[in-house]
């Protein structure tokens, strides 16, 4: 009875790991696909906004390209930046509690000097921008 009962668990475990198996392997196949829509969809995105020509679809279409959204984002670049970047502390953690405070004071240092010192955040803040 004991065997019969645990072969029962067994079976049912078995079945829910298949479910769980079957329903990662789909949201995985969802996250892919998104991925290449949206991929696409930035890449079409970044040459209207370089003021790359599209290629035409009709022969009445307009080949004026307009840049004036590069141009106003480059034109407010330095102002957003400053907003951002022109305290001495860019980031500042505060702590919950008084045992918190060592903690809180080494990482705003922490992440302050990866963000000032190492230069490695413009890359990145230009891709949000």
């Amino acid at each position: 009875m004991a065997e019969e009962k645990k072969t029962k668990e067994e079976v049912a475990e078995a079945s829910m790991m298949l479910d769980l198996s079957a329903q990662l392997k789909a949201e995985m196949d969802d996250a892919k696909d998104y991925n290449n829509q949206v991929g696409q969809e930035r890449a079409e995105s970044t040459e209207y906004y370089l003021g790359n020509e599209p290629e035409p679809t009709s022969s009445l279409q307009s080949y004026y390209v307009s840049t004036d959204v590069r141009d106003t984002v480059l034109f407010m670049l330095p102002s957003i930046m400053r907003t951002f970047f022109g305290t001495k502390k860019i980031v500042e953690f505060v702590p919950k509690g008084p045992e918190d405070i060592p903690i809180a004071e080494q990482q705003t240092d922490y992440i302050n000097y990866i963000v000032q010192e190492q230069k490695s955040w413009f890359p990145s803040f230009i891709r949000c921008v």
